[in-house]
């Protein structure tokens, strides 16, 4: 292993140790086997009888399978009494269904009835700002991803960019990652997962960002603020885009979704009761 892969792996699981410690008093943890690094070391910190796990392979608590269907997708689980578990739910992309299968193995562990569980789905929205298709300006078509900005997200979100219908062009634009390791190794997995989804332009706000210059020098533009990019950038320039927004909170992109988002204007009623009294009158 290199010298730089070797100090982010341990610096990877030193941030898991420090995180593990917020749950050393919980009576049970659940968590997936699909991420090695830190099932490693949840298992390292944690007894045996307070662990509950899920895995898309074969050897834990739960077994999970999912199924996509449109708009929807079905969750399969299966314990290791072979009791099975199918669900619905409103969601297709991979960060919610892991989230949401969290969910139900601790309502399930907690002995809620199955049918209960999914009546309370059944009411689950998308959460505003995170993976959100919006109408642009020009007929373009925003994804609305500003919630947060990570490498697990960032995937989540190309992906159900590649989703969409085509458009002229695929545009990202992206903050800084914040809070994720060394920068140069981050920012050279950023480049490798933007470069398999043949993206047209992306534009960087920070000052860590840059670094994917040096990866796409003919398509990378930097700003290094939200500010400065509201006031370079021409919401006339996108026409029939695909635009994925998303970035780190602290650099407030709703701003240019507000920006670039198409205007919808409202339509006021007015009711005149004494036009109306006169007019039931005469009739």
């Amino acid at each position: 292993m290199e010298p730089h892969m070797r100090r982010a792996f341990l610096a990877s699981g030193k941030k898991i140790r420090e995180k593990l410690q917020l749950f050393s008093k919980t009576k049970l943890l659940i968590y997936c086997k699909d991420q090695p690094l830190v099932s490693k070391e949840i298992e390292a910190s944690f007894s045996a009888e307070k662990l509950i796990s899920w895995s898309e392979n074969p050897g834990s608590d739960f077994s999970v399978s999912v199924k996509n269907q449109d708009t929807r997708s079905k969750i399969i689980l299966v314990n290791k009494l072979l009791s099975t578990y199918t669900f619905q739910v409103p969601f297709t992309h991979s960060a919610s269904i892991e989230n949401i299968t969290h969910v139900i193995i601790a309502a399930l562990t907690l002995g809620q009835d199955a049918t209960a569980i999914q009546e309370g789905l059944n009411h689950l929205k998308p959460v505003d700002m995170r993976l959100t298709l919006k109408p642009g300006l020009n007929d373009s078509l925003i994804i609305d991803d500003t919630y947060n900005n990570d490498i697990a997200g960032l995937k989540v979100a190309l992906e159900f960019l590649s989703l969409q219908r085509p458009k002229r062009s695929k545009i990202l634009i992206i903050s800084d990652l914040l809070q994720q390791g060394f920068p140069e190794k981050v920012y050279a997995e950023v480049a490798e997962l933007i470069n398999s989804y043949d993206l047209d332009q992306i534009i960087g706000v920070g000052n860590e960002v840059v670094r994917l210059r040096d990866f796409f020098p003919r398509k990378f533009e930097a700003y290094p603020s939200t500010e400065s990019l509201l006031q370079s950038i021409n919401p006339d320039t996108f026409e029939n885009d695909l635009i994925l927004i998303t970035g780190a909170r602290p650099f407030a992109f709703e701003r240019i979704v507000n920006k670039l988002q198409q205007r919808i204007h409202g339509t006021t009623l007015e009711i005149n009761l004494n036009a109306l009294t006169h007019n039931f009158n005469f009739f």
